[in-house]
């Protein structure tokens, strides 16, 4: 079995364990051009998302409940940490003041929650948007991961937008900023509305130039 398989598949905490796959990769590379993609459709969200097909499953993906869906758990680790995730929350779980306060609330509980399982998270203060007619809002944060091989800064965006009685959340993680930015931009498309980034540039991780 490959070294970096065999380490992946024993790991028991899949996202603190998969840094340590980052000392055999190779140079980095970045989404600028997916020549190859994924689109994920949701019928009960009404959107199709695009990703790039280098992304694959995670094979410890986190099981569903009655309160959260997770339809996309995938990774790609073939040059640096890259993960993105979809998760849909009924809103009847959430918080009373979290729904009360909206998806900027919804967004910073959820980028917290993921970066804390690296270390402590240092959170950018969150902003609301519109997406295709559709209330969202977007959060970005860094944790500095423990005893990790390579780069050990983990950079995360999320975006949380409002779809009917739920919350579809995207979180997006990288140890490389420029990639995040990439990945944050990638498509989706609601029913009879046009094709356009999930998270609008400006609101995306501010990368240092």
């Amino acid at each position: 079995m490959r070294p970096r398989l065999a380490l992946l598949l024993a790991c028991i905490l899949p996202l603190a364990c998969t840094l340590s796959l980052l000392a055999a990769g190779q140079s980095r590379q970045h989404y600028t051009r997916a020549l190859r993609t994924t689109t994920y459709h949701s019928e009960e969200m009404n959107f199709d998302f695009t990703y790039p097909a280098t992304f694959t499953a995670n094979p410890r993906k986190a099981s569903d409940t009655d309160c959260v869906s997770t339809p996309i758990a995938v990774m790609d680790m073939r040059t640096s940490f890259n993960m993105i995730f979809l998760k849909s929350y009924d809103q009847s779980c959430i918080s009373p003041y979290v729904v009360s306060a909206g998806p900027t609330a919804a967004v910073s509980k959820v980028l917290r929650d993921m970066l804390g399982q690296f270390g402590k998270p240092d959170m950018n203060p969150s902003s609301g948007y519109q997406l295709s007619g559709h209330n969202a809002a977007v959060a970005t944060g860094s944790a500095k991961a423990q005893n990790a091989n390579g780069p050990n800064t983990i950079y995360g965006t999320a975006t949380c937008i409002v779809t009917g009685d739920s919350y579809a959340c995207f979180e997006f993680l990288s140890n490389d900023c420029a990639n995040l930015t990439a990945l944050s931009a990638s498509p989706i498309r609601f029913t009879n509305n046009p094709t356009t980034p999930l998270i609008p540039r400006k609101l995306t991780y501010p990368c240092a130039p």
